[in-house]
C-alpha cells in the first residue's frame, strides 16, 4: 500500500534527521496499522495516503482511491482516536 510522506524541512536546528527519521518511521507504522486491511469492496483496490506536514506538527492526510466511498472510509479511519 503506497503511503508518500512529504515532509517539509525543519525550520529549527533542534530537530535532527535521526529524530526525523523515528518520527516518520512511527507515523508510517500507525498508518499501516490502521489502514492496511482496507480494500475497496467494490473494486479491490488500496488507498494511497500522502501525508504532509512538518516533524513536531498536526499533519494534512490525504487520501486518494478508486471511488470516493472507499476514500471517504479511509478518511474516518485515519482520523479515529
Amino acid at each position: 500500500m503506497p503511503i508518500i510522506l512529504e515532509i517539509l524541512p525543519a525550520t529549527d536546528a533542534r530537530h535532527e534527521a535521526a529524530v526525523e527519521a523515528l518520527v516518520l518511521d512511527e507515523l508510517r507504522r500507525r498508518i499501516r496499522k490502521r489502514i492496511e486491511l482496507m480494500v475497496c469492496q467494490v473494486h479491490g483496490r488500496e488507498p494511497t495516503v500522502t501525508v504532509r506536514g512538518r516533524v513536531g506538527t498536526r499533519y494534512d492526510y490525504h487520501v486518494t482511491g478508486c471511488c470516493t466511498a472507499f476514500v471517504r472510509s479511509v478518511k474516518w479511519r485515519l482520523e479515529e482516536d
